[in-house]
Formats: structure tokens, sequence, C-alpha cells
């Protein structure tokens, strides 16, 4: 039979049960019959309130036969201590107010604490030592504060493990989120461009767009398999990461992506530079999505106590007359460089509201939104809209 937690603790109890009969029968033999009567009941007491047993096919925890016999054991120490000389009674009794702090809920443990003074008083009373069993009582309650007070704190410890693995759990949902969202909408973006390629009978051109799509598919399996396994490892330092993303972009759209870094640069915790390079591969994942053909420019700002981050797509968004055939440009709450180009292959033959629907489809600007959200719960702030410098996305975070 395998030593678990669970037999440790039940032979635990058991020796309990038994050095408090045989520290208590000697004293017990001598006082006389009422003291052997007491002590085998005690010890009756104390199995019945601290052993695990069924009773109708029910644990004994699920009944009240544990609370009454601590209750029963309290009293019964408390006699035992005015009848004996020896203090094992004493010890016996804040076992029980211990047993019960550590144990039972809190109503119930304040009763057999309240048990135990009030009995220790009126004995107290009744044999005229007040004194002796009134330094007793205060003994009894400062026990039950401090075992009160730790079960408080494995309850607190209990808690925030808890609430640690469910927070794991969320970051690990959130960060497969955004990868499959980032590689599906890459998908979309390149097969809805080949939809419209093969309409205008461009085969060439159409195939190069599936064969992209499918490098996507591929990348995106590949990172969603390796990111459980990578989440739990130490990630690559953040300009490290921030480079392989510059690099990527170049590779994919043949256009510059130029990265800028500045102040000291130290590590900063891993959720912030989680944070920092989801926003940097949403942003530019945007860009070659909404305004392809363009460079980026990412700028990443150490300083002591904030870090700021802006990627920029340098070209300005072109405007639209109202009744345009071109999407109208979005809000900044909806990504970076959101505009579609106006020379995209079909775009004039399709309505503005197929336009419309066919983007918010591809899950356009959900993105940024979950980064804003990620930003407040790191106590910073992130911005996305048209300026001077063209369309920037701007996370400033504490470091």
């Amino acid at each position: 039979m395998p030593v678990t937690s669970s037999l440790i603790s039940r032979m635990l109890r058991l020796g309990v049960i038994v050095l408090v009969g045989a520290g208590q029968a000697h004293t017990a033999l001598v006082a006389g019959p009422p003291s052997i009567i007491l002590t085998s009941t005690l010890v009756l007491s104390l199995a019945l309130a601290l052993l695990p047993f069924k009773v109708a096919g029910r644990r004994s925890a699920d009944t009240p036969i544990p609370l009454i016999a601590l209750g029963a054991a309290t009293i019964i120490a408390v006699a035992l201590h005015e009848l004996t000389p020896n203090g094992t009674p004493a010890l016996v009794l804040l076992a029980c107010v211990v047993a019960a702090a550590g144990r039972r809920p809190l109503p119930q443990s304040l009763a057999i604490a309240l048990t135990a003074i009030v009995s220790l008083l009126v004995a107290g009373a009744i044999t005229g030592d007040v004194t002796r069993n009134l330094t007793l009582a205060f003994s009894t309650s400062l026990v039950f504060l401090v075992a009160y007070a730790a079960r408080q704190r494995k309850a607190i410890r209990q808690a925030e493990a808890r609430e640690a693995v469910l927070a794991e759990r969320a970051r690990i949902a959130r960060e497969l989120h955004d990868i499959l969202a980032h590689s599906l909408s890459a998908q979309l973006v390149h097969l809805e461009g080949a939809k419209l390629l093969l309409r205008a009978e461009r085969t060439d051109e159409a195939l190069d767009r599936v064969t992209r799509a499918r490098d996507l598919a591929k990348s995106g399996l590949e990172e969603a398999r390796r990111a459980v396994a990578a989440l739990r490892e130490d990630p690559p330092e953040l300009p490290t990461a921030l480079r392989r993303l510059a690099e990527d972009f170049e590779s994919t759209t043949h256009h510059p992506c130029t990265l800028h870094i500045s102040g000291p640069e130290h590590r900063l915790t891993p959720e912030a530079e989680l944070a920092l390079t989801r926003t940097t591969q949403e942003a530019l994942t945007n860009i070659r999505r909404h305004a392809p053909g363009t460079p980026a420019t990412i700028d990443l700002t150490f300083s002591t106590t904030w870090c700021d981050l802006r990627i920029t797509n340098p070209t300005p968004p072109t405007h639209h007359p109202p009744n345009s055939s071109a999407p109208e440009h979005r809000s900044p709450k909806e990504g970076a460089g959101q505009q579609r180009p106006p020379n995209d292959v079909g775009a004039k033959q399709r309505p503005p509201h197929d336009i419309a629907a066919e983007q918010r489809s591809s899950g356009g600007g959900h993105g940024l939104i979950g980064m804003r959200e990620r930003a407040e719960l790191l106590g910073g702030t992130l911005t996305a809209g048209a300026d001077d410098h063209g369309f920037t996305v701007h996370l400033r975070i504490p470091a």
C-alpha cells in the first residue's frame, strides 16, 4: 500500500490520541475511578473528533459527530485539569482548540474556544482558584487566534495559487488567440485576393496568393504547437523578438521595416515584454493587410520608469470621398494602417457595404482592442491613429 499524505495524517492523529491516553493514564490510576472514567471518555471523544470513519455510508466529517466529540473532549479536559495536578489536560485542551481552529468553520471553532474559556472560568469559580484558570483561559484565547490566523494565511496562499493557475490559463488562451488570429486573418486576405485575381483571369498571381496562404497556415500551425511550451520558458529578449518580427515583415512584403532602439536596454517583466511583442506583431500584420506595398518603422525607447513603442506606417492614409467605392478610414481603435489601397483588384466592382462587411469578417481591429486591454491591465496606454508621420500605434507601459 503506497504511503500517501492522507495515510500519514491519519497516523499522526492516531499517535496524538495514543500519547494523550498514555500521558494521562498514570495520573488517572492514582486519582481514582472518576479520573479513569474521564480519561477513557476523553480518549474516545478525541478518536471520534480526529479519526475519519463512516456512519450509515456517510463520512464522519459530513456529520455533527466530530464537532460534538470535540466539544465533549474540551469539557473533559477542563474537568481533568481540576482533578489532576499534571499539565497533560491543559495540553489536551489547547490541542482541542487548535484542532477546531484549523479544521472547522469559524462559527464552530469559535464555539469550541468559547466553551473552553467558559468552562475554565466556571471551574475556577467552583474550586476557588480563578487565577490559575484565568491564565490558561488567556493562553487558550491566544492559541486560538494564532491557529486561526495560520489557517487564514494558508487559505490566502491557496487562493493565490488558484488565481495564478487561472491567470496562466487565460494568458495561454490569449496567446493562442493572437497567434491564430494573426495567421488566419492574413490567410483570408491572400485567399480573397486570389479569388478576385481568378475572376480577372490572372491565374499566376492567384496561384502566388494561394501559395502564400498555404505557407501562412503551416507557420501558424507550427507556432500554435510551440505556443504552450514556449510560454512557460524564458522568452527571447525584447530587442531580439522585435528584430525577428521586422525581418519577417521584410521577407514577406519585400519592403523595409526599420527598427530603432534607444535608451538603456534592460529586461522588463514577462507580461510587459509579451505585450510589446504582440502589439508589434498585430500592427505589422495590419500594415500588411490594409496598406500593402508600404514600409514600416518600429521605435522602441527605454527609460527608467516607462517603455515606449511606436509602430508607424510612414505613408499617410488616403482620404476618400464619402461616396467613394473605397472603404471609409477606420477609427484609431480598429488597428494600424487600415486603409485598403484603391487599386485592389475587384474593389471597384463591389459595393461599399460588401467591402466593409468583408473587412469586418476578416477580424480586423479586434487584435488592437485586445492589445489595448492588455496595456491597461499592465497600467499602460495604447493609442492608434493618423498623425504627421502616417498611421502610428503607440504603446506606453511601465518599465
